[in-house]
Order: structure tokens, then C-alpha cells, then sequence
């Protein structure tokens, strides 16, 4: 329960807003590898935790894990919801903000995707809410508002489907 409040209230956030910052600080230079490797250790303090222990955090109840997910998904919606960079940062090298943009979109997809398949493989996240709510409908909802998921929303529900 201790590391779900630390992830939930401290790495999470903090993970946002430094992907935040790396996207909007965009200054030109042709850094993808360093923005890259910090970008991919930002998704994985996001994810990582919560793929890997996930039976734990069930097992701990499930305010942990909707406190947790929770906190995943409203960092998501900020950093995948945000414009890449500033008009006038774009007009300086476009070609390597897309570049860096676009893989930094995949793997976080991925990695939500992966998170996601664990969820229904651990039949804790339904195609249809058991109630009004509940983490299904919080999860399908919070989605739902971030542009690049909406073409992936139903593939995933059909997973939990079956």
C-alpha cells in the first residue's frame, strides 16, 4: 500500500510533468537520443510498477489499485493530450520534434496497452462497467478524452469482452 501511495502521489506526477517539460522545451537541437532516454524512463516510472506488481496491489484492495490507476490516467491525459511543442519551436526543426513526438506517442500506447491487457487478464477491467463508476467506466471514460486512444478504444474493449 506504501509503494502505491508513493507511485500514486509522487513518481506518477512527477513523471508527468517532467515529459511535459521535455516536450514543451523543445530548443532545436537534434537531442533525440537524450530526450528519447529519459522520455522511455519517464513511461516506464508510469507503467512499469503497476504491470509488474499487480497482483500485490490487488491482493492490497482496490483503492489501492483505482488510487494508482487512477493517477496514470490523469498524467496520461495531460502528456498525450498536449500539443507537441510551440508553433515557433515546430518552425525550428520539425522533422525531429515529429520524429521524437511520434515514438514517444508509441511507446506510451504500448506500454498502456500492456497495462491494460493485465488489467483484463486479471478480470479487473470489463468491456462494460459493473456500475456507475466502478474502474471499467472511470478507465473507458478517462480514455475516451485523450484523441490518440479513441481509435484504439474499441480494440481494447473487445479484449476485455472475451
Amino acid at each position: 500500500m506504501h509503494l502505491c501511495v508513493a507511485l500514486g502521489n509522487l513518481c506518477i506526477p512527477l513523471a508527468g510533468r517532467r515529459i511535459k517539460e521535455l516536450r514543451s522545451s523543445w530548443d532545436g537541437v537534434d537531442p533525440q537520443d537524450e530526450i528519447m532516454i529519459e522520455l522511455e524512463l519517464c513511461i516506464g516510472l508510469i507503467f512499469k510498477p503497476l504491470r509488474h506488481h499487480v497482483q500485490n496491489i490487488v491482493n492490497d484492495g482496490g483503492d489501492a489499485l483505482i488510487a494508482l490507476w487512477k493517477a496514470t490516467l490523469d498524467v496520461l491525459k495531460i502528456v498525450l493530450g498536449d500539443p507537441v511543442s510551440t508553433e515557433e519551436k515546430l518552425d525550428d526543426n520539425p522533422e525531429v520534434v515529429n520524429v521524437v513526438a511520434k515514438s514517444f506517442n508509441e511507446l506510451a500506447l504500448e506500454h498502456l496497452r500492456n497495462v491494460i491487457m493485465v488489467l483484463i487478464d486479471y478480470d479487473i477491467l470489463h468491456a462494460e462497467p459493473m456500475q456507475e463508476g466502478d474502474l471499467s467506466s472511470w478507465t473507458w471514460n478517462a480514455l475516451g478524452e485523450i484523441q490518440c486512444c479513441k481509435k484504439l478504444l474499441d480494440e481494447w474493449k473487445q479484449a476485455a469482452a472475451k
